[in-house]
């Protein structure tokens, strides 16, 4: 699994908007209601970007913007309809890195492709995120050096729960065991919310994500967070360790030498025959990003 993982994983993390279209005369669209995918379930990070996101694109846009989440197979299920949607521009998709390593993650285990690459078109990086490994504040583990040297001692012991094999949290833990040389114990769910859910109910022991999906549970005490994937110290996580994972292991920030970052990016994205129109009208519009995205 780790080396399958090593092998699709390229630095980021990412979320995207993305669109279904074809090439109509860009003063006609919108002419109705725009369509957003969110590949996951509510609580997540796409969700928590989707929906604040299509308020902005509202105004920006004159249409209604209306969220549907399509959860299942770590984004797959979602991601697949917004590929094989028609290119009308009218189904765009709020997407995360996940949306690159699906379809190979098929390649490498020999099956049919739920979606391809090239049947989408980016439109727009909406915002990129540092990875949070958290876990519950009664937990044992005070630091990211406590956790990783219990998982040494006891391989696939420690549990972690991801939004689906292949998914975006998934491939931050496997990066993360990979670098460390540990085992751990991969419990997949469909989406972040169903994962941190689990975490917070005690049945599985840590979490890798979003800091916009824990923040609420860090600052209530519940959740304790042990290290973040970023240079740069954060205010609201004082005591996490800033960890870069090394093809030579993981590094505290100031000691490492090698800087494989794993981010994670949303963006907006849609099918390949929409790029003219909802690019020229969405992504090009600095009225979406004056209207209310959150920065």
């Amino acid at each position: 699994m780790h080396r399958h993982v090593n092998r699709l994983a390229h630095g980021a993390l990412a979320a995207w908007l993305l669109a279904a279209g074809i090439a109509l005369a860009q003063d006609t669209y919108p002419s109705k209601p725009i369509t957003m995918i969110v590949p996951f379930p509510p609580g997540g990070v796409a969700d928590l970007t989707g929906r604040p996101t299509a308020i902005a694109m509202e105004k920006t846009l004159g249409q209604k913007i209306v969220v549907e989440n399509k959860a299942g197979a770590g984004g797959g299920i979602g991601m697949a309809q917004v590929a094989k949607s028609k290119p009308d521009g009218y189904t765009i998709m709020m997407a995360l890195s996940s949306i690159s390593v699906i379809p190979e993650a098929d390649k490498l285990l020999g099956r049919a492709p739920m979606y391809t690459l090239d049947q989408l078109s980016p439109i727009a990086l909406v915002s990129a995120d540092p990875t949070i490994l958290v876990v519950r504040a009664e937990s044992p583990w005070k630091t990211a050096k406590e956790f990783l040297d219990d998982a040494k001692k006891r391989p696939d012991a420690i549990s972690y729960s991801s939004s689906g094999v292949y998914g975006t949290l998934h491939v931050a833990m496997a990066m993360l065991a990979d670098a460390a040389g540990v085992t751990l114990h991969h419990v997949p769910y469909t989406g972040a919310g169903p994962a941190i859910t689990a975490l917070l109910g005690g049945h599985v022991d840590a979490l890798a994500t979003g800091p916009g999906t824990v923040i609420q549970h860090i600052k209530s005490g519940k959740l304790r967070a042990l290290a973040v994937t970023t240079a740069k110290r954060l205010d609201v996580f004082p005591d996490a360790a800033r960890i870069i994972l090394g093809r030579d292991g993981v590094h505290e920030f100031e000691q490492a030498l090698v800087s494989l970052f794993f981010h994670l990016v949303r963006q907006l994205a849609g099918q390949g025959g929409c790029r003219r129109i909802t690019t020229g009208r969405i992504s090009e519009d600095e009225g979406l990003m004056k209207a209310g995205l959150p920065a």
